[in-house]
């Protein structure tokens, strides 16, 4: 299908689709042997119909996912558990706020 706001059509039975500008490429690795990072600004998003859940957020049995193992392996989304982020309190040094009192030259305490 033509896109909504980049020239590029997408595939009409996608899921989900972006519609992305280019921001950037990175290439890493040596010349003849290396590989590129593309980075996008997504611009539109397109969803199916029934994937959203009642709360207006992506439900994961309607998306039907697959995933990317690497080289020609894929793998299919159907077991999926819940974990609580960890919370760290701005006192721990691994915390974001001990982070930026590093870089500012403070003590990270």
């Amino acid at each position: 299908m033509p896109g909504t706001r980049v020239k590029v059509p997408r595939v009409a039975e996608a899921r989900i689709a972006m519609e992305c500008k280019l921001a950037k490429i990175v290439r890493m690795g040596a010349p003849g042997f290396g590989t590129s990072v593309v980075f996008g600004e997504v611009v539109h998003w397109h969803f199916a119909d029934d994937i959203l859940g009642p709360t207006g957020r992506i439900d994961p049995a309607g998306l039907r996912a697959v995933g990317r193992m690497g080289g020609m392996d894929y793998c299919y989304t159907h077991e999926r558990f819940s974990m609580d982020r960890p919370v760290i309190a701005d006192s721990d040094p691994r915390s974001v706020e001990a982070w930026r009192r590093m870089k500012a030259g403070q003590s990270p305490k």
